[in-house]
């Protein structure tokens, strides 16, 4: 008797079954702490890439338990019936699981530098539906050019090194570079600014001067 695979006990330690139901028997949960889904980018998703990820729901009840953005977009393309992944999970296990579906996604954080890349590669009409704002999205191919500077630099200098922007000086444009005792601070020192990034057009440098230097105000 052959072994059973990880996803085989994973599958059979929640009895986890993918079925079609009509669309109109799934019930959104009244308590669901996430709320003002992107309706419309999650229908983009949908229709671009296809319906990737099932939603579950709760055996017996056909509460939804993860998926009330993809539940929404799906009524409103006027689907009928949709395939679940069916959870034999008890009321209080399902709260949990809801919440923890939420809340474990906005623990990570992205490498702007790393998706900046992908961005530049994938084109505006494609980066759009990952569900970054056209402002996020050219600083993270802004943090992308950045950090290929500082790696061209760090190769140069045999160290890590992080470009950190230009100023604007007398009408000339000044650089600055920082050096870091490795790569593994250089990735470090990174995630860090990227966070600091996040959901404004600050460059690297205007964020390096305000940490360090931190102006005085007039």
């Amino acid at each position: 008797m052959t072994e059973p695979t990880a996803q085989e006990k994973l599958a059979s330690l929640l009895e986890l079954k993918l079925v079609t139901l009509p669309i109109s028997e799934l019930k959104a949960w009244e308590h669901n702490p996430r709320v003002g889904h992107d309706v419309k980018g999650i229908a983009a998703s949908i229709e671009a890439f296809g319906y990737l990820s099932p939603i579950v729901v709760q055996k017996d009840t056909h509460r939804v338990l993860a998926g009330h953005g993809r539940l929404q977009a799906l009524k409103a393309q006027g689907v009928t019936e949709v395939e679940v992944t069916v959870a034999n999970l008890d009321d209080k296990a399902a709260a949990a699981f809801t919440i923890a579906d939420n809340k474990l996604t906005d623990i990570s954080e992205f490498d702007f530098a790393d998706v900046g890349g992908m961005f530049e590669q994938m084109g505006s009409k494609m980066a759009k539906l990952t569900g970054f704002s056209d402002t996020e999205i050219e600083a993270a191919k802004r943090s992308a050019r950045e950090v290929r500077d500082a790696e061209a630099v760090g190769a140069k200098a045999n160290s890590a090194t992080i470009y950190a922007g230009d100023a604007k000086a007398h009408g000339e444009s000044s650089t600055m570079f920082i050096t870091m005792p490795s790569r593994e601070k250089l990735r470090e020192v990174k995630r860090e600014i990227s966070r600091l990034q996040a959901g404004n057009e600050k460059s690297i440098g205007q964020v390096v001067y305000e940490v360090l230097c931190k102006p005085e105000s007039k």
